[in-house]
């Protein structure tokens, strides 16, 4: 099975900072009321997958978990080394939360899904299929971010106009072959809310210690970088 090295990035205030770091190294990673680490819940299709790819209609109904069930798994996001160190640094308001904390992580390919809400859902959610020009030219962004098997899904959306782009979405994200390459992405991007990462994703919680690699305090970024792909950017016309 497949490994991916990732990382998470959280902040915490300084008296807890011990505790928490002892925790993730001692017993894994957890959702966590104390820490105030939401969870996400996304539905595994990789069982399905080419079946709802044929469907002409598709639905979010038939990719989203159900309400009140346990068909969904219960995630928190992961991302490369830069996006993870941008979220323990930059993202959001710490008045009281100023200790960045990096997590290094190794994860079962099947135990993620991408998480596209900063940059992914808006590119094929607003994806003009009127517009040829513009259209090709947000098909190669992509493919350079999701690698070259994206297209079959961009092709879906044109082909099945009826189909819910958010479920066709759910789809991408559920793709080993996508989530593999996404993983490998080089180019930095810039999504909403100014969010600055290589590649994004949920993954499945519990995550025990074993395969929990590192934790540490950061002081920085380890690397200087300049967003080459923006969100604006692949919706503009031109």
């Amino acid at each position: 099975m497949e490994q991916l090295t990732l990382y998470r990035g959280l902040r915490v205030s300084a008296e807890e900072a011990a505790d928490v770091i002892a925790t993730l190294k001692n017993d894994g990673l957890h959702i966590s009321d104390k820490q105030g680490w939401p969870g996400f819940i996304w539905k595994n299709l990789r069982g399905n997958l080419e079946t709802l790819f044929e469907e002409p209609e598709l639905k979010m109904v038939e990719t989203r978990p159900s309400p009140n069930s346990h068909d969904g798994e219960l995630s928190l996001c992961f991302a490369d080394r830069l996006g993870a160190e941008y979220y323990a640094l930059e993202h959001g308001s710490h008045a009281e939360k100023v200790v960045p904390i990096l997590i290094k992580a190794e994860v079962d390919i099947t135990d993620i899904s991408i998480d596209g809400r900063d940059f992914l859902a808006s590119a094929l959610g607003l994806m003009d299929v009127d517009d040829a020009a513009k259209m090709e030219r947000q098909t190669q962004t992509l493919t350079k971010i999701y690698g070259p098997k994206i297209v079959r899904y961009i092709d879906k959306i044109k082909r099945h106009p009826d189909a819910e782009r958010m479920a066709v979405l759910d789809l991408v994200c559920n793709d080993n072959d996508i989530i593999l390459a996404h993983s490998k992405n080089k180019e930095v991007i810039k999504g909403r809310f100014g969010t600055n990462f290589r590649c994004a994703f949920f993954c499945k919680v519990p995550l025990p210690k074993n395969k929990i690699l590192g934790v540490h305090t950061i002081n920085g970024f380890s690397e200087n970088y300049y967003p080459k792909v923006t969100i604006n950017g692949i919706l503009e016309r031109y």
